[in-house]
Order: structure tokens, then sequence, then C-alpha cells
């Protein structure tokens, strides 16, 4: 037997003096439900979320971090040039996400930049503070594919297309051997470690929208 835990925050209900908490089951395509450990506390103080990430590209970073189960209003985020202040510098990204929604883009961004992530939660009385911040790399290699390499053999590879792939500032958008009219203006990036003391030859072989 496996129990879910369910976190509900009663707030709105603040003030009135009963409170009515009813259980219902709404499904009929089992044959036991169980409830547990069942308890109605003053709530704890909404924090600022913890488990920051980020998934960096070129220009743009792929944004998460954890849920805070007294979140009311949503979450705001800003990503800081490495050890600027949140509260005073200007951001080099920030924004906002609905109630829940615990992910976002930033956009706009320089590759191969050092930054500063830091996300605080909308709560009853307000945002909290700033969470502990999250230092990432913008790098236009970050979600390069790795090539095993020996010496005096090609190299493992396999078939790559440029979907969601590295995004590269300085292309134009309308290249004739990597154009993909899903995702203009995207590259394919690979990296290997050298095996030795050895002279390595580089060749992609392309056939139609992809890489081989």
């Amino acid at each position: 037997m496996v129990y879910e835990e369910k976190v509900l925050n009663l707030s709105a209900f603040d003030g009135l003096s009963t409170v009515y908490i009813a259980f219902i089951h709404t499904n009929d395509d089992g044959d036991s439900w169980y409830i547990d450990d069942v308890s109605v506390a003053a709530s704890s103080t909404c924090n600022a979320p913890g488990s920051l990430n980020s998934a960096p590209f070129t220009t743009t970073a792929d944004l998460s971090w954890g849920s805070v189960p007294l979140e009311l209003g949503g979450y705001d985020w800003r990503v800081m040039d490495d050890g600027d202040d949140p509260d005073v510098d200007v951001p080099a990204a920030n924004g906002s996400t609905a109630t829940e929604i615990t992910t976002d883009t930033a956009t706009g961004i320089v590759g191969s930049t050092q930054y500063d992530l830091y996300v605080r939660t909308i709560c009853s009385v307000g945002p909290t503070a700033w969470s502990t911040v999250y230092n990432f790399a913008n790098d236009m290699s970050a979600n390069a594919t790795d090539l095993t390499t020996s010496i005096g053999a090609n190299s493992t590879g396999g078939t790559y297309s440029n979907v969601a792939s590295t995004a590269e500032a300085v292309e134009v958008g309308n290249g004739t051997c990597w154009f993909n009219t899903d995702t203009a203006n995207n590259s394919v990036w690979f990296k290997f470690t050298a095996q030795g003391n050895a002279s390595y030859i580089i060749s992609t072989n392309y056939s139609g929208q992809y890489i081989k």
C-alpha cells in the first residue's frame, strides 16, 4: 500500500468560527480507500523555494525550482550577473510564474557567461526573501553531444538532429546545410576528450536536415 501526502492551504477560511472538512470518494474503480494521519495545524512559514536548477543554452536558460506548499501567487525569479544583488542591481533576465508553476525560461542572456539565479515565493502576506543563490554558466556547448574517441579508430556516433539543439547567436537563420523550418538558428554541438598525443580529424556527413 502506498500513501500520497496532500497539503492543503486553508487560509481562505481565516476568521471563521467553524470550518467543516469532508473527505469524498469520487471514483468507483477501486476496492478500498484509506485516509490516515489527518492533522489541522497553524501554518508554518512560507519559505523561498529550494532545488534551483538551470539547463543553459546560448541565449536562453530553462529554469526550475522546488514547489512550496504555502505558495499562493506563484514565484518571481531573477537571473543576475555573477555577484550582483537581486534587490539592488538590474537583472540580466527576470520573470514571474503563475501559482504551482515551478519552471520558466530566461531569454536574452549571453553565452559563456556566469550568472546567479534567485527565486522567491509569493505567499499570503507577500513575497518571501530571495532564495539561496544558484550559480550557472550559460555555455554555447552546454548541450553538446559526447563522442567517444580512440587512437586509430573512428569515434562512436549516430544520427543527430538540430531540433532543440544549442542555439548560436551568430547564425543567420537560413543556412543551407543545417536549416530546419521548425528551429531556424540552431546548431548541433559535439565534444570529446583527446586520448593521448595524436591528431584528430573532425568531419560530418550531412543527409537532408540531419547530421550523421
